[in-house]
């Protein structure tokens, strides 16, 4: 017998749905790539795969974490209910984001420095009217 947990993650074979193609296109959940806060605060990089197996990475951030792993504790459980699962953090910083800007730098004693480009490129495609820099330098 299936769990509701189980029966969530279950696909029909595409014979069975035959009349409605789009239902089984294999795409990443409706997760945003970024989700952000405005202000300075600590970010993390997470990699995560999708239920076909795609890998991701996503960008999470907010005001209220005093530290990097207070970041991945708040969102993870959310990325896990919607199908994400491999959930890592591939390391943190500071962002420091205003009406016009996003500044990338800094790292986390927890989790290292992540690849602040993939970071940037990221909210540049998210945020696509703001001026997106990057820094190694910083805590």
């Amino acid at each position: 017998m299936q769990t509701d947990k189980q029966a969530q993650h279950f696909l029909w074979p595409r014979a069975f749905c035959a009349d409605q193609p789009a239902v089984l296109k294999h795409k990443m959940p409706d997760v945003p790539k970024v989700d952000i806060d405005e202000g300075t605060f600590k970010y993390i990089l997470i990699s995560a795969t999708t239920a076909t197996g795609e890998k991701v990475q996503l960008v999470r951030g907010h005001i209220g974490c005093a530290y990097h792993a207070d970041v991945l504790e708040k969102v993870a459980p959310g990325l896990r209910a919607s199908g994400l699962t491999g959930i890592e953090c591939v390391g943190g910083g500071r962002i420091r984001r205003d009406a016009s800007s996003i500044n990338v730098y800094g790292y986390s004693q927890a989790f290292g420095q992540p690849d602040h480009a993939v970071t940037a490129e990221l909210c540049r495609a998210h945020f696509p009217g703001l001026a997106v820099t990057w820094s190694n330098e910083g805590y």
